[in-house]
């Protein structure tokens, strides 16, 4: 693993936590939770597929968060 990998993913898994934490407090206040589900995907989406599913797994709340979110509807 290069340095720069190792940077980045501690980047990543620093951003998850944090956004880990906005779920476990009920959301951030200036987000939607649907904003809050696609923040949490988008970050995942950077790890390779086996890490993003391992902590995912760890992590009841959030995948069940996840689950539960809905995109907003485009349609009036």
């Amino acid at each position: 693993m290069t340095s720069a990998w190792a940077l980045r993913k501690e980047r990543i898994y620093t951003r998850l936590r944090d956004l880990e934490k906005a779920v476990a407090e009920g959301g951030k206040p200036h987000l939607q939770r649907w904003e809050l589900r696609e923040q949490i995907m988008q970050t995942l989406e950077r790890l390779p597929r086996n890490e993003m599913n391992a902590w995912l797994a760890e992590r009841r709340q959030v995948r069940e968060f996840i689950e539960a979110q809905s995109p907003p509807s485009t349609t009036p």
